[in-house]
């Protein structure tokens, strides 16, 4: 996919590896989109693979999404409060955000907040074939 600058091969291992989180459904697999980056040379965003490996295995691709997407008072940047994603972008630990998701106070734990699947968009992988979806799909609430 040249949006992504990631053939399906460096996808699919980088998945394998632990270092990307994937959905497998409906005989592809979903890519959650925020996970991806716009930045030539890097496509994936810094640090995503320590916030992965700290992901409850049961979560979905909503569970993910709401968690990625759910500001934070402990990720606080300059006088703002950000959302997982953003903190990784703006170059934040990413251990930070994995210690969140191993605490049970956490308000940031995505089944604990509503989820609009509107804004959840995946990047599926099946047959040989890239392409984008809204996340009404693999399971979601």
């Amino acid at each position: 996919m040249a949006r992504l600058n990631i053939g399906s091969a460096m996808l699919q291992r980088l998945r394998k590896s632990g270092y990307l989180l994937g959905f497998e459904a409906d005989g592809g697999v979903f890519y959650p989109i925020w996970q991806f980056s716009d930045v030539p040379g890097r496509p994936v965003i810094p640090g995503i693979s320590a916030v992965v490996a700290a992901m409850p295995p049961s979560w979905t691709l909503a569970s993910s999404y709401a968690f990625m997407s759910a500001r934070q008072g402990a990720l606080e940047m300059h006088g703002d409060k950000l959302a997982p994603v953003q903190w990784l972008v703006r170059g934040g630990d990413p251990e930070r955000v994995a210690s969140l998701l191993a605490d049970p106070a956490s308000e940031m734990i995505g089944s604990r907040r509503p989820f609009r699947a509107e804004h959840a968009t995946s990047v599926h992988y099946k047959s040989g074939r890239f392409g984008v979806e809204q996340a009404d799909h693999a399971g979601e609430q």
